[in-house]
This record gives C-alpha cells, structure tokens and sequence, in this order.
C-alpha cells in the first residue's frame, strides 16, 4: 500500500475512534473505493465489477461494491495495522483479463488524489 494512502486511511479511522466522526471516516473510506473503481474501470474496461475493502486483516471495517452478488472481477483489501509498514494492499484479479498486467502495475502503490 502507498505510504501516504496508509496514513490518510489510518488518519480517518482515529478520528472515528477519537470522536465519533463515524460519518467522516465512512466519507473518506468511501471515496478512497470510488477512486479505486474508477481507475480500475479506466484501464481494465468499464464492464468490470470490483470489490474494494477496508480495515483490520481479520475483518473489513468498510465494504463498497459496484454489484450486490458476490462474483468480482477485481477485489482490493486495503489492510490497516498499527505499524504503517505492516499496511498492506491485496489485489486479486479473478476473471481472465486481457489488461490484467496494466492492472496490477497500476494499482500497485496506487494513491487516490
């Protein structure tokens, strides 16, 4: 995961931890999904269904989806933990993909603007 992303996605669930800026954090988780999305969707085709999660490595925090069934062409676990080092990004590709490489070379160490 981008060190930077790391930081800001840690940054949002403190605050609802802090605070109770429950809805804030869910903003921030929801527009670093929608960010993920569109730039799966802008280099692998826009037919493409993708699941992005987010939180601790045993359960996701947050879910965003662009269907409600369960089959994905691409899923991304953004995975937080206390040390910014241990943050990880999973990505899985599950369908045969005819830009599965550009995938994965663009969305490694991706950082939502």
């Amino acid at each position: 995961m981008n060190p930077e992303l790391a930081k800001r996605l840690k940054a949002a669930r403190a605050r609802r931890r802090d605070d109770g800026g429950q809805s804030e954090c869910e903003r921030e988780y929801d527009a670093v999904a929608k960010a993920f999305v569109d730039r799966v969707r802008s280099v692998g085709g826009e037919h493409l269904e993708v699941f992005v999660g987010i939180g601790s490595p045993l359960r996701n925090e947050f879910e965003y989806s662009t269907r409600s069934e369960e089959t994905y062409d691409v899923k991304i676990r953004l995975i937080l933990d206390p040390l910014d080092i241990d943050c990880k990004q999973m990505t899985s590709i599950l369908s045969q993909h005819a830009h599965q490489d550009d995938l994965y070379r663009d969305l490694y160490r991706y950082l939502p603007g």
